[in-house]
Parts: C-alpha cells; sequence; structure tokens
C-alpha cells in the first residue's frame, strides 16, 4: 500500500517490538497523547512489566519508530511507524454491512450526472470518515468516446459537443475559416462516430492525425473538415480538477492547532496541483494507495496522510478518491471504507452508462 523506501520492515523487528508497537500506535490514534510504558503495561495485556516496555520503546524509538515530544515522557510513532504499520501489521476489518448501507443511501436519489457523481461522493466520505475527502474528476482520455456533434451558432462559429461512454460531456467553440451549413455539420458528425467509435479519446486524437495524414484527406473537403473540426474538438480536453469536501475536519485535528501548518494545508488542497499529482499516481496505482507524512509531499508537513483508490467503469480507471487526515488516521477502518466507496462509484457510472 502506498510508497516504500528502505526503512524498518517487520523482519528487523521481535514479536515483542511488533506487539509493543501496535499498542502505541493504537493508543495513539484514539488519543492523539503520547503514549507512555505505564498505560501500555495497563491497557493491552502485553503481559510484560513496564520496564521491559521502556527498553523496547527505547529500541524502537533508536530505529525512528518512536520520538519523544519534548513536553511528554511518552512517546509518538514515527511516519516510518505508521508505513511499517500499514505495511505489516494493521489488521483491515471487514466493512460491515450497516456501513456498506449507509455509503449507499448517500448516492440516494442517485445523482444526474458525472459532476453531481463526484461532488457527492466526496460530501460521502468526508461525512461518514470525519475527515477531508478529495475526488479526482473522470479524465476524459480515458474514457470511451460515444458521439460528437457540431451545432452552427453563427458565420464562422461552430459549438463541439463531445459525448463520452462515461457521461461526460465537453463544450467547445470552433472558429472556421469558411461557413459551413449545419446540414455539412450533421454529416460531419454521423462520419466521426462511424470512424472513432469503441476507442477512447486519446486513442481517437491518433486515429484523426492518422486519417489527416491519408491521402483522400487532401482532397475530400468535408472528410478534411470534418476531421480538423474533430482534432480540435478532442484536444487538450484533461485539464483535470479535484473537489474538496470537509476541510472543516481538519480544524478537529489537534496535528493542525498551529495555525501557520493549518493554513499550509488548507492552501495545499486550494491550489490543487499538488493534489492532481498524488491523485493521479494513485489513478495508475492497483488497490489501496496510502501516503504517509512527506511520502505525499503535500504542504511540506509529516502530520498529513492520504489513504486514496482509483475508481474504474469496467476495467478502465477514470480517476482517483481518498481522504485526507492526520497520520494518526484510524487506517484499519478507512482502507474498506474508501475502497468499497470507489467499487461503489465504478458501479454508479456503469449504470449511468447503460442508461444513455
Amino acid at each position: 500500500m502506498g510508497v516504500r523506501d528502505d526503512r524498518p520492515v517487520a523482519e528487523d523487528l521481535s514479536e515483542r517490538d511488533l506487539q509493543v508497537l501496535e499498542a502505541i500506535i493504537d493508543d495513539y490514534i484514539e488519543t492523539a497523547e503520547p503514549v507512555g510504558s505505564r498505560t501500555l503495561a495497563r491497557g493491552h495485556g502485553l503481559e510484560v512489566s513496564p520496564a521491559t516496555i521502556r527498553n523496547v520503546m527505547s529500541d524502537l524509538e533508536a530505529m525512528g519508530l518512536l520520538e519523544k515530544p519534548h513536553t511528554s515522557a511518552g512517546r509518538v510513532p514515527t511516519p516510518k511507524a505508521f508505513r511499517l504499520y500499514v505495511e505489516s501489521i494493521m489488521k483491515v476489518r471487514p466493512l460491515p454491512s450497516r456501513a456498506r448501507a449507509r455509503i449507499e443511501r448517500g448516492y440516494e436519489p442517485a445523482p444526474d450526472d458525472v459532476n453531481a457523481l463526484v461532488q457527492r461522493t466526496g460530501q460521502v466520505l468526508s461525512r461518514l470518515t470525519h475527515h477531508a475527502a478529495v475526488v479526482a474528476t473522470p479524465r476524459f482520455s480515458q474514457t470511451t468516446y460515444r458521439q460528437i456533434r457540431f451545432v452552427r451558432l453563427r458565420e464562422n462559429r461552430v459549438l463541439a459537443i463531445l459525448v463520452t461512454e462515461a457521461g461526460l460531456v465537453q463544450n467547445r467553440v470552433l472558429l472556421v475559416e469558411e461557413d459551413v451549413s449545419q446540414a455539412e455539420l450533421d454529416r460531419m458528425g454521423r462520419y466521426l462516430d462511424e470512424l472513432l467509435g469503441e476507442r477512447t479519446v486519446a486513442e481517437v486524437r491518433e486515429a484523426i492525425a492518422e486519417e489527416l495524414a491519408e491521402e483522400r484527406a487532401a482532397y475530400d473537403r468535408l472528410l478534411r473538415q470534418a476531421l480538423e473540426l474533430g482534432s480540435r474538438a478532442v484536444a487538450d480536453v484533461d485539464a483535470g480538477d479535484v473537489v474538496v469536501e470537509g476541510q472543516s475536519a481538519l480544524l478537529d485535528q489537534p496535528e493542525f492547532a498551529d495555525p501557520e501548518r493549518l493554513r499550509e494545508l488548507l492552501s495545499a488542497l486550494e491550489e490543487k496541483q499538488s493534489l492532481l499529482k498524488i491523485l493521479e499516481q494513485a489513478e495508475r496505482g492497483s488497490g489501496i494507495q496510502i501516503y504517509i507524512g512527506a511520502e505525499s509531499d503535500l504542504a511540506g508537513t509529516d502530520d498529513v496522510a492520504m489513504v486514496l483508490a482509483n475508481y474504474k467503469r469496467g476495467e478502465q480507471v477514470l480517476g482517483a478518491l481518498g481522504v485526507i487526515g492526520p497520520t494518526r488516521m484510524d487506517y484499519a477502518r478507512l482502507v474498506p471504507l474508501v475502497e468499497y466507496t470507489a467499487t461503489l462509484v465504478g458501479r454508479l457510472l456503469a449504470g449511468s452508462d447503460g442508461e444513455g
């Protein structure tokens, strides 16, 4: 899950080390407070003395898995510890049927279009997780072409309407050098539909370029106009956007009590470029992707983590979604929740195709 580098792995630790580390992380996730040896000895049935636990904690600190805040005798897990935890210790709990039903109810009534679905997904994730939620809008280039229509607006201006099988619609006004009748524009649209069907938009770009290079396009005026309009209609459609919901949930986390730290994080969420880059990585990954601390390079802080998953229509990856919160998020609870939401979004997208 997520990013790995040369950091401690489970094989480097004894069974007792792992038990103590898991207990510390469990307590820290729940309380956000440094964890002491006496607390561990009382609360987790480790069957070892506080002195032995202190020795283990000292070893874990030397390995870079724990650190001691200046104002406390207890220890807190480092991002390295949370990485080890999600890779090797965490026990992911199956999502209860009641939780699945709550997610599904969040989509009733069904959203009208893809943009509404993306917005609703952010709201559902934020409400159920109590964290900020992020959803990347589906990428045109990865969706399958359905049809294109051209509408004559006035002399030398044509509206191109590109529709994909995922229900995405792109409208673009194109300038043309010579006036074209609506009847000719209708013929161009039908021609492109026959030529380009069952390809992704990215493949459509390539197919149009190949057709333009063919000799027959040089002497067939209408054919060439159709290809040129089609080429311009599908150019640069992947600007990409991210919906962010529930930023106010960050205010409830003690990690973000520092106004400057909170401002940096909120600025990164507002600016979106760093966020888009991370979500694009998640789109290329498989399963759940977890980014902890500096792995995400978001707002330059070790206090932030992300749990992400891509969502698909069939086998076609369209985007990514997930939650952002402190590194001490309850990963074992969030992983199945994010995973199921991504699966449900894919089903809803496939259902919207069938209705079209």
